[in-house]
């Protein structure tokens, strides 16, 4: 895209669209009109761009409103002649829709009537009230009346394209999921067995506190406060490693900050609770033990 005396051009994506597209999609104008029913064949040329496309016209070409400039655009197959440079005029900017992966930064899209451009390869975007199953009946049934033998592919809804469009950040969570399932579980098992080999080593220590007077609390509150030291070291070096690993996160994540408060704290909740239950077991066997049984054992 570039304008007219203007030094610069712009990289753009072309998309040829009817009237009701932005309207079945739900994309605002931000500014301008859509395409429309008056832009068809034998009149002036006309063009709506993206938010991506109206912010980089400052930067570009100097001019902050896009809207009723005349630019040029290369256009494969506009008229007869395979590629031409035409002139068009900026007639709406449209809110940005995501036309690539949901990772992958937005494009500058150039949108253009396809009645000025037509093709004879187009998709259909069919916006319906009734079920999927319905609707494609009908759209089988209409496109049969024009052409029995034009077949219909790659038929999809909105929600299998959503599915399939975040099938990269699904399976490598999944895996990532499975992985923490699992080391959360060898976080609660190594401080079971942690706890459980400290409490045994201290038991002449534990008889002989309760043997003075402590109470089964006094042992319990004991045990516990050592498991939360070990947990407070461990929540420490996961945050540290979260901090660390951030550019790595930052590519399995879609809209969402690596370092994002709410997900640290749920994923901080869960270990806590996790670590209380397994320091709860050896706490209370060593707050149920029996002062005159263990100086007796312990010689």
């Amino acid at each position: 895209m570039s304008l007219p005396g203007v030094h610069g051009f712009l990289l753009v994506r072309l998309k040829l669209v009817d009237p009701g597209y932005f309207g079945a999609l739900q994309i605002p104008v931000e500014s301008g009109r859509g395409i429309e029913n008056r832009d068809h064949a034998g009149t002036p040329p006309v063009v709506v761009i993206n938010q991506e496309v109206a912010r980089q016209f400052p930067k570009t070409f100097g001019i902050a409103n896009p809207v009723g400039r005349t630019v040029g655009i290369w256009v494969p197959g506009y008229g007869p002649i395979p590629e031409s440079l035409v002139n068009l005029q900026i007639v709406g900017v449209i809110r940005s829709e995501r036309t690539a992966a949901l990772n992958a930064p937005p494009e500058l899209v150039a949108y253009l009537p396809l009645a000025q451009a037509p093709r004879q390869d187009i998709k259909l975007v069919v916006r319906t009230r009734s079920g999927p199953t319905a609707a494609m009946l009908g759209i089988r049934e209409a496109v049969r009346q024009i052409d029995p033998n034009l077949p219909l592919g790659d038929v999809m809804t909105m929600e299998q394209v959503k599915e399939q469009s975040m099938l990269w950040a699904r399976q490598p969570t999944w895996v990532v999921g499975a992985f923490a399932g699992v080391a959360a579980l060898l976080a609660a098992l190594g401080l079971y067995g942690v706890l459980t080999h400290a409490v045994t080593q201290q038991r002449r220590e534990i008889g002989i506190r309760m043997a003075l007077g402590a109470r089964s609390g006094d042992v319990l509150s004991l045990i516990l406060r050592s498991a939360f030291s070990m947990l407070i070291v461990g929540l420490a070096g996961g945050l540290a490693g979260a901090f660390a690993l951030t550019r790595v996160l930052k590519s399995l994540l879609f809209q969402v900050s690596a370092l994002d408060p709410t997900a640290l704290a749920v994923a901080c909740v869960p270990m806590t609770f996790v670590a209380i239950l397994a320091a709860w077991i050896p706490a209370s066997r060593a707050s149920r033990l029996d002062p005159m049984t263990v100086l007796r054992d312990e010689g």
